[in-house]
């Protein structure tokens, strides 16, 4: 009995060991078969293949500054979208897209006024291109160059004023530079608006003659010219605020915003001439709804005393600075 139990023993043994050879070979197939998918190369193909559309015939061109619109009627059932190409100026290639539920095209970032080509296709679902169109758009000059043309410099307190019309409130960048004593040009500020009437200062600077030059740029960097000139800024010097002292009177706004900060008063209105500039939670917010008009006093060339002193009527008092 004990040799037969051993012997059905290693019948099962050599099974077992048997079964697990072609499992391992099996296995290894599965994942050489993996490896090779996986290595094969990837074909992109369309999600749906259709016919090739046919081109745009009827379309109507209408210019802005420094702006085209092409208005449109989509040819057959098979676009997708409409595809422009052109060139806002040399060396530079731009693409715009419409899909087909609308009919109009917008260019935008030309350069200057003048004739430029435009190359219209219309495009299928499975990305075929029409056979492409090629009609001219004439848009007026950039806003930046109707803005440069109002363009007045002249001396400020410490520095020079900027002022100019931007009659489309566009997005434009007026850079200012400066020549140094070593004859390099630097920047001095950046301005940013899509003001209508752009007026800024530029600071900071000693009452003494410099050279400056001011250009505009829009967010497609297209620039204009520089204009330049002689600006000798007007002497100004920053007021000694060591002698101011709140001064609250009745009606004044003097208390302090307390969100945010761990002054029992606030954002109170001692930030304002504290000499601390940058830190938001070191600046005077009023109290919430307060409502416009605010008006506060300060007395500019007061004693400090030694400790707040009482005011003499109810509601008026001093902070020692």
């Amino acid at each position: 009995m004990v040799t037969e139990t051993r012997g059905v023993k290693n019948n099962l043994m050599a099974n077992l060991q048997k079964m697990m050879k072609k499992l391992n070979i099996f296995f290894l197939n599965v994942l050489a078969c993996a490896v090779f998918i996986a290595c094969a190369e990837e074909r992109h193909q369309a999600i749906t293949e259709g016919a090739k559309p046919v081109k745009i015939s009827k379309y109507k061109v209408e210019n802005f500054y420094g702006a085209a619109e092409i208005e449109y009627t989509i040819p057959d059932d098979n676009v997708s979208y409409v595809l422009a190409e052109y060139s806002p100026r040399e060396g530079t290639k731009k693409e715009a897209k419409s899909s087909k539920y609308n009919n109009r095209l917008r260019l935008e970032g030309f350069s200057k006024a003048g004739s430029y080509d435009v190359v219209l296709y219309a495009v299928g679902r499975d990305e075929q291109r029409s056979e492409g169109i090629t009609l001219k758009v004439e848009p007026l000059n950039p806003p930046i160059e109707e803005s440069f043309k109002t363009l007045e410099v002249k001396a400020d307190f410490g520095g020079l004023n900027v002022r100019c019309l931007n009659e489309g409130q566009t997005d434009m960048a007026i850079e200012v530079i400066v020549k140094t004593k070593e004859g390099d040009w630097k920047p001095a500020d950046t301005h940013y608006t899509n003001s209508l009437n752009v007026n800024f200062s530029v600071r900071g600077f000693e009452p003494e003659e410099y050279q400056f030059g001011v250009a505009i740029r829009d967010r497609w960097s297209n620039y204009t010219d520089t204009l330049y000139t002689v600006v000798t800024p007007f002497f100004e010097e920053k007021i000694n605020m060591d002698g101011f002292v709140e001064t609250n009177f009745p009606g004044d706004t003097y208390q302090g915003h307390p969100t945010g900060v761990t002054d029992p008063k606030g954002r109170w209105l001692y930030y304002l001439f504290d000499g601390v500039t940058g830190e938001q939670t070191k600046s005077f917010y009023t109290v919430l709804n307060s409502g416009i008009p605010q008006h506060f006093t300060v007395e500019c060339m007061g004693r400090l005393p030694a400790e707040p002193a009482p005011a003499v009527a109810a509601g008026i008092y001093h902070h020692v600075l």
